[in-house]
């Protein structure tokens, strides 16, 4: 065996000592090895042409990184919070719990057991993605929000509904990143309302986007 050989050998023999780590020095251990992996996007949103994160294309690599930091995992997802918790496997009564607000996602078709399971499956999704910081360009995935497709040409002005998209899109993002708070303050101060579909003023809209993007 060549002496390259031998030392790599070597290098795959030698254990990681987690119990000198804390429960953050492992969870950002996970982070910098899954961000060296260059985890490819399986998701395919057809409507609006641009790929995505699906939970199978990171779950095996978080699940063999926890392992080799002795990290445990689990999620609890209810009708008004979502919550991730790291447990540290040497030091059990330690532990880091990450939360977001829910909700109802819209899955056309389904019933409504499907349409749970398709909930938790998205909210596991985010979770393990914000947790262990894996990031992405788009946030809307397929699926959702498709009963909001834009109206016919004659209904709606194309500059209006990209603003509009732009806006919604920046909203279900920076939600999703824990800044629901921050982005519900900035449609009540722009606007008075909570939801941005009902919001046709191009020139509210343009400050809302700027509001928002200042958040990023």
């Amino acid at each position: 065996m060549s002496e390259e050989k031998i030392k790599d050998v070597k290098k795959e023999e030698v254990k990681i000592d987690t119990t000198k780590m804390n429960l953050f020095t492992k969870i950002q251990n996970v982070r910098v090895e899954l961000q060296r992996r260059n985890l490819s996007k399986s998701g395919k949103n057809k409507f609006s042409d641009y790929n995505y994160f699906e939970l199978s294309d990171f779950m095996p690599a978080i699940n063999e990184l926890c392992l080799k930091y002795h990290i445990f995992t689990f999620e609890d997802i209810n009708s008004n919070i979502a919550r991730i918790t790291a447990v540290d496997c040497d030091n059990p009564e330690v532990t880091f719990t990450l939360t977001m607000d829910t909700a109802e996602v819209d899955m056309k078709g389904m019933n409504k057991v499907q349409g749970i399971g398709s909930q938790n499956t998205y909210f596991r999704r985010y979770l393990n993605m914000s947790l262990f910081e894996i990031s992405e360009s788009d946030i809307v995935d397929a699926g959702v929000e498709q009963g909001e497709k834009a109206k016919s040409k004659k209904d709606t002005k194309p500059a209006e509904n990209d603003k509009k998209t732009q806006m919604k899109t920046l909203c279900t993002s920076l939600s999703a990143k824990g800044h629901k708070q921050e982005v519900t303050d900035i449609l009540a101060n722009r606007a008075n309302v909570k939801n941005p579909n009902s919001i046709t003023d191009e020139t509210i809209m343009d400050q809302i986007i700027k509001d928002l993007e200042a958040l990023k």
